[in-house]
């Protein structure tokens, strides 16, 4: 993707109405907004692309080109199952709750390598990120590994060999960030933001979540995904009463702190549900559940 910068002046001070000034005022500034106000289910896509092509790694770009596609045509409800899926089971990490929720507003942006607060990547390199002398700096991080390469015995003893530069084109070189406190942390991208860096890339493009002031931390809804109401049918049909009482309480809960709960409960408890039960459990919940 080719990117055509322009002077930093160009930065909007009013990003969005939406956008927590406060911790805008705390925060550094990008270099260029491409685009503001980037829909979530786009941002998820991206993350779905990237993450596919990584399972498919070495095949043509006509291949690559197929994967985007195919992606870019899932409906909405695909998207969040398969983002579920790969963030939740497959990495096991915070993708699918970060993206799926509604705290944030997504520009695409450019920012400066120097900016950008590492989050954590695999064991061994996390025990630099996390010390004292790097704290998640980008650059520090940088600067640890390139004395690492120049001065380490063979055998690897930290075991960062792993992140010496490949050389190889990075296909997909936007990153996925988020704001924190006025701190722009990295969510996925990682390793080629660390390919970049090794390499002297000093500006990087992002679709970066800001946070919103529309609603407090407390009422924030996020989206929990098909897995958990599904599984909950399985342990409410098991249950002893007692054991069914707490998994509907449960139930009603995520019905109001989620941003997919009514519609879980109606499709999986009672549109595709034979089992009188569950059945008779799930219209009780959301005639309970406002």
């Amino acid at each position: 993707m080719s990117v055509i910068l322009k002077p930093p002046s160009v930065y909007n001070e009013n990003m969005s109405t939406k956008t927590n000034q406060k911790s805008l005022e705390k925060s550094k500034k990008p270099i260029q907004i491409i685009q503001k106000n980037i829909s979530a289910i786009d941002v998820a896509k991206y993350y779905l692309e990237v993450e596919f092509h990584k399972l498919f790694e070495g095949q043509s770009r006509e291949f690559v080109e197929s994967i985007v596609n195919t992606i870019q045509n899932l409906s909405e409800s695909k998207t969040w199952a398969l983002l579920e899926a790969i963030s939740f089971t497959y990495h096991i990490n915070g993708v699918f709750y970060k993206i799926s929720r509604d705290k944030y507003v997504w520009n695409e942006e450019v920012w400066s390598v120097k900016d950008l607060v590492l989050t954590g990547m695999d064991s061994k390199a996390n025990k630099v990120i996390f010390s004292e002398e790097v704290n998640g700096d980008a650059m520090l991080f940088k600067q640890y590994l390139l004395n690492y390469f120049a001065t380490a015995d063979p055998s690897d003893p930290e075991g960062l060999f792993s992140y010496k530069p490949k050389n190889e084109e990075i296909i997909f070189n936007k990153l996925i960030m988020t704001e924190e406190k006025g701190e722009i942390r990295m969510l996925d991208g990682s390793h080629r933001l660390i390919e970049m860096l090794l390499t002297d890339v000093e500006e990087v493009v992002a679709y970066v979540g800001h946070p919103t002031d529309e609603f407090s931390e407390e009422s924030q809804r996020v989206r929990i995904g098909n897995s958990t109401f599904i599984m909950l049918t399985i342990m409410f049909k098991r249950g002893n009463p007692e054991e069914r009482e707490a998994v509907l309480t449960l139930v009603r809960q995520l019905i109001d702190y989620s941003l997919d709960g009514r519609d879980a409960v109606q499709r999986f408890w009672i549109d595709q549900q034979r089992d009188e039960e569950i059945l008779e459990a799930g219209e009780e919940l959301l005639k309970s559940s406002p």
